[in-house]
């Protein structure tokens, strides 16, 4: 009846679902990015939210669902996941509010923090040791750029999703302002990530 994109600032974020969401009759769109680009029938938008959970948070709370153990955690997760841990200039008083409650209800955070960062497979951390030694900085040392190649992917035995989080890397150099990670998608077809501190 109804398709729900989160956290997706175009519908094309959501690759090969997108051709079924498209058939649905409608489709609501809620997302923290300003950037997003306000397709489908329904879109709330708020880029104050730390995170597009933060929005889910505030839905629940205004339909009066009660906030059980299970969906506690699924809360806390997204808060740390899209805060970096509480790093990102995207953090905001409301992150560490909505976390501490979700603490009161059972939530352990050192389980999820073992379960998003504590667990990588040996292929991954090769994938880490490839694209650092693809690091460039601009002459300036204001910008860093790595590359991840589809070659990188299959000698280490990985996949594009473990790709994710590599550009924190990047970004936390002494001086670094701007970080990209470019990844080979295919012939001619690259997926860019762009991370900044405030300033830009």
């Amino acid at each position: 009846d109804m398709g729900i994109v989160l956290d997706c600032s175009a519908i094309n974020r959501i690759g090969r679902l997108e051709e079924y969401f498209a058939k649905l009759p409608v489709l609501a769109n809620v997302d923290h990015h300003d950037t997003n680009t306000r397709f489908g029938d329904f879109v709330y938008v708020n880029a104050a939210a730390c995170s597009t959970v933060e929005i889910v948070y505030d839905m629940l709370k205004l339909l009066g669902i009660e906030i059980d153990y299970s969906i506690a955690v699924a809360i806390y997760t997204g808060i740390v996941a899209d805060t970096g841990s509480f790093r990102f200039p995207n953090t905001n008083d409301r992150a560490f509010d909505i976390s501490s409650e979700m603490i009161k209800t059972g939530v352990k955070p050192f389980d999820v923090s073992d379960y998003l960062f504590g667990d990588y497979r040996i292929g991954r951390l090769k994938l880490l040791n490839h694209t650092l030694d693809s690091l460039e900085i601009s002459p300036d040392g204001h910008v860093s750029m790595m590359v991840v190649t589809k070659d990188m992917l299959r000698e280490t035995g990985t996949g594009p999703e473990d790709s994710k989080g590599l550009i924190s890397y990047a970004l936390h150099i002494k001086d670094v302002e701007v970080a990209a990670l470019i990844r080979e998608e295919g012939p001619c077809f690259y997926h860019v990530s762009l991370r900044s501190n405030n300033h830009y």
